[in-house]
């Protein structure tokens, strides 16, 4: 009897656990996803007042473009930049473009269907940017036959061009041999044929060519030799100091237009959850900035030397002082 009683306590111990659980997995679900659609659609709000802001960013950024290119025309301001350069930053700023038009599309659907998920790849075709043609190739569901297709093609296409490039470098080392023995001397792969070995080599012979006149002339930067002496290393450090520039001119053109266009939390209502949010960021962020100032002020002091006193080997200089303060407004 008491074993009867045990397992039939057991069983409705456990159809009642099953039954809170079932009636918290009812309540709680739809509350997650009430607070997981409201987060979404104010961070895509945010994403929307982001895009205005960026968007009268653009125009005035493509004024003062203007008004730079009109006075370059003029002769008032320097040259261009480089237009290799130019034509990279041109690539980064339309790629990021397209990126920043779709996730505002995405944001503005979020914030009309109240937080629903929206994907990048459900955009349309003309909408579409590189995020959602990357999920799309992505998503795409696999054949087997055809994904071994490509492989096979890729590594088809992989194995002629390495059959080409050694044919070419086994032609050209015949050709350097066979002038070799005409002219009883040895030829470079450099002087042969163009091949993969003449290349290497004349890149490590430019190179080798412009260390040498580098440490010839006591130049530190390979960019700031002679022109006709610089080589590979020169012409990249010149690119990239010139991408550098140019990409610090811009962004601090476009933080000084940001500056006019839209005021700070922490100036335009500093009273707000954001302004004081920025205030006291600020504030944890000077106060380090002020304290190594202190310290290195402070090691400074430290470390400076006593100027002498020029006054300190006269030994009439304390009695003419004494003189001087003992003198009244009447004396002369």
């Amino acid at each position: 009897m008491p074993a009867v009683r045990h397992a039939r306590r057991r069983r409705r111990l456990l159809a009642a656990l099953a039954c809170t659980a079932a009636s918290t997995n009812a309540l709680t679900i739809p509350v997650i996803d009430k607070a997981e659609r409201a987060a979404r659609a104010t961070l895509a709000k945010w994403s929307l007042e982001d895009a205005k802001l960026r968007r009268q960013v653009q125009r005035e950024l493509r004024a003062e473009a203007l008004r730079e290119e009109a006075l370059r025309e003029e002769g008032v301001v320097g040259q261009s930049v480089d237009p290799e350069v130019s034509g990279v930053i041109q690539q980064l700023s339309s790629w990021a473009g397209r990126v920043l038009d779709e996730e505002e599309y995405r944001a503005a659907r979020i914030v009309e269907s109240q937080g629903a998920v929206v994907r990048p790849a459900d955009a349309p075709l003309d909408v579409r940017g590189p995020l959602g043609d990357l999920e799309a190739s992505l998503s795409k569901p696999i054949e087997i036959e055809e994904a071994w297709a490509n492989t096979l093609d890729a590594l088809t296409q992989l194995f002629a061009s390495i059959k080409q490039e050694v044919d070419r470098m086994i032609s050209s080392e015949n050709t350097r041999t066979e002038r070799s023995q005409a002219l009883g001397a040895r030829l470079r792969p450099l002087d042969a044929p163009p091949s993969l070995l003449g290349d290497l080599e004349g890149f490590v012979d430019a190179v080798y060519r412009e260390e040498r006149a580098r440490v010839d002339s006591s130049t530190i930067r390979p960019q700031d030799l002679p022109a006709k002496r610089r080589g590979p290393l020169a012409r990249a450090e010149r690119w990239l100091t010139s991408f550098l520039a140019e990409v610090d001119r811009y962004e601090k053109k476009r933080a000084n237009i940001i500056k006019k266009v839209a005021k700070r939390p922490m100036e335009a209502d500093p009273e707000s959850a954001a302004g004081k949010t920025e205030r006291f960021v600020n504030g944890l962020a000077r106060g380090p900035m002020m304290f190594r100032i202190m310290v290195k002020r402070v090691v400074e002091l430290l470390d400076a030397t006593v100027l002498p006193n020029e006054y300190d080997d006269d030994p009439e200089a304390e009695a003419a002082f004494d003189a001087a303060l003992k003198r009244g407004p009447g004396r002369r």
